[in-house]
């Protein structure tokens, strides 16, 4: 068919060209890598430059771009890697010249041969689901002067950026999906500046202009789930009933409503732009970070909302059902 021949050259094409990672170098001695996708990612940012009062520089990217990172010369005395899992490759890399200055803090589960000593990956802390951002708060505070980041902000700042990554929902509900937008709205760099400059002095509130922002885009987010909801596809993999939505835009409130409306084991969105596919579900007896797994080796993530990346391995399974999604769209 040839829209199935269109989107597989489209596929190798953007593989080809790789994934973009946003940079700030300025020559500190310090530098933190973290997650460029979410709000967890930027969390660990945001409270480095915080901590170190902004002479610490940072690298946003993906998990599949360490190896590339550590192709560099870093010439810094520690290095944090955060909300971002270590696979064998990068290991490597690091292994051959920065395995001394490695401070890791991930809560993804994977799956190593060898365990370096740098390797720190807790996907539960106190009996629930954990989350980089703060596992790497938890180290700071073990830092002299970390007064600064003990304020009930950073503590309410934390537990929305937890419960909004792990879908595992609490008071702070609300908070962590108004987060997640703004992330979305702005873009990486603008949210960390957006944080940044809030009042720190009592609650973490967001301004009310934002909020209005975030209201005059409810319609157009509801117009896009509907749009994706309208045209998703339903289809088995690996026995489960999964939906199936090609989309770039609001992955979790589009994968909770799906989900919730069609009654789907999980849904997979497939995302062009980041080479990426999520997987999210509403129920309780999946752990998607296994299903992400099958997907692609290095897939992985929580137990309700995984990922994976979409390149040559991932794609022999995406190739037929992108085809069959694409044959059976209205």
């Amino acid at each position: 068919m040839k829209i199935g021949i269109a989107i597989c050259l489209f596929l190798w094409y953007s593989i080809s060209r790789g994934v973009s990672m946003l940079k700030n170098l300025n020559n500190n001695q310090k530098l933190i890598i973290s997650h460029v996708a979410d709000i967890d990612g930027a969390g660990s940012i945001i409270l480095a430059l915080e901590y170190f009062k902004g002479k610490i520089d940072y690298i946003l990217c993906e998990a599949k771009e360490l190896e590339n990172i550590f192709d560099m010369t870093l010439n810094y005395e520690e290095i944090y890697i955060c909300d971002l899992p270590l696979f064998p490759e990068a290991i490597a890399k690091i292994n051959s010249k920065y395995a001394s200055k490695i401070k890791h803090f991930d809560h993804h589960e994977l799956q190593l041969d060898e365990v370096p000593s740098y390797y720190n990956t807790h996907p539960i802390l106190n009996n629930r689901l954990s989350c980089g951002t703060e596992l790497f708060y938890n180290y700071l505070l073990s830092l002299p002067n970390s007064n600064i980041l003990t304020s009930t902000f950073y503590q309410e700042f934390i537990e929305a950026v937890r419960q909004q990554d792990n879908w595992d929902f609490g008071t702070l509900e609300n908070l962590g999906r108004n987060l997640a937008a703004i992330h979305a709205l702005l873009g990486p760099i603008s949210y960390l500046d957006f944080v940044l400059n809030l009042d720190k002095s009592n609650h973490f509130t967001i301004p009310k202009i934002y909020l209005e922002i975030l209201k005059s885009q409810e319609d157009v987010m509801n117009r896009y789930i509907a749009n994706a909801l309208n045209n998703i596809y339903i289809t088995n993999i690996f026995g489960y009933r999964v939906g199936v939505s090609i989309s770039e835009q609001y992955r979790s409130n589009l994968g909770h409503t799906i989900c919730e409306s069609t009654g789907i084991d999980f849904i997979l969105i497939i995302n062009f732009s980041r080479m990426s596919g999520s997987l999210r579900t509403t129920k309780d007896d999946i752990d998607l970070s296994k299903i992400a797994k099958k997907f692609h080796q290095n897939g992985g993530g929580h137990p309700k909302a995984s990922g994976f990346t979409i390149d040559k391995s991932s794609l022999k399974l995406l190739k037929p059902i992108i085809n069959e999604y694409l044959e059976n769209i209205k």
